[in-house]
């Protein structure tokens, strides 16, 4: 899927990306298909309504994902933070708003990742993204999750009430009860 198309289709209003005006936010998961959506749709914001939105990315592929978007648009605007979101260093600077989004997928494995290595990657990764937080005073984070922390849900409607779980004795569910416990 390309992104601009995708990105002129299904934009915040420009009323949501004014009150984040000269805000300074910390990703993670920017190089996933919604993190690359989002850092698309910050430059557009800025270019068209001069948000002055600046972002940190934490990534370990920093140099492919600073090739892909430092453009002129996001010279001075995007900055990528190399590093693992289990034990990051803290970037200089203050921030007023983090999205927190990494993870790898259910079936997707990186350098050799266990599904019990998935699990602690997501949910010691949130507790460090919330330190961060906290050490910033930042009000508002938002945490992205996974249908996946439902396990097997009802064909249809699923209402916000509904309580399914995954399957513990599934060997591929790190993800879903990574996601789980990073949610609590």
């Amino acid at each position: 899927m390309k992104l601009q198309p995708f990105l002129t289709q299904h934009t915040f209003s420009d009323q949501r990306w004014i009150q984040l005006q000269n805000a300074h936010i910390f990703i993670t998961g920017g190089s996933g298909l919604f993190g690359r959506w989002l850092l698309t749709a910050l430059l557009d914001a800025n270019q068209r309504l001069g948000t002055h939105i600046q972002a940190t990315i934490l990534t370990r592929n920093s140099e492919q994902l600073q090739a892909e978007f430092m453009t002129q648009a996001g010279a001075g605007v995007l900055h990528f933070w190399h590093g693992d979101v289990k034990n990051f260093e803290f970037p200089e600077g203050e921030f007023t708003h983090v999205i927190h989004m990494a993870t790898t997928s259910a079936h997707e494995t990186y350098a050799g990742e266990s599904s019990l290595a998935k699990f602690h990657m997501l949910v010691n990764g949130t507790e460090r993204v919330l330190q961060l937080a906290a050490k910033n005073g930042v009000k508002r984070v938002l945490f992205t999750s996974s249908g996946v922390a439902y396990g097997a849900y009802p064909q249809g409607h699923v209402p916000e009430s509904y309580q399914g779980a995954p399957n513990p004795l599934d060997a591929v569910s790190g993800l879903a009860q990574g996601k789980r416990a990073a949610e609590f």
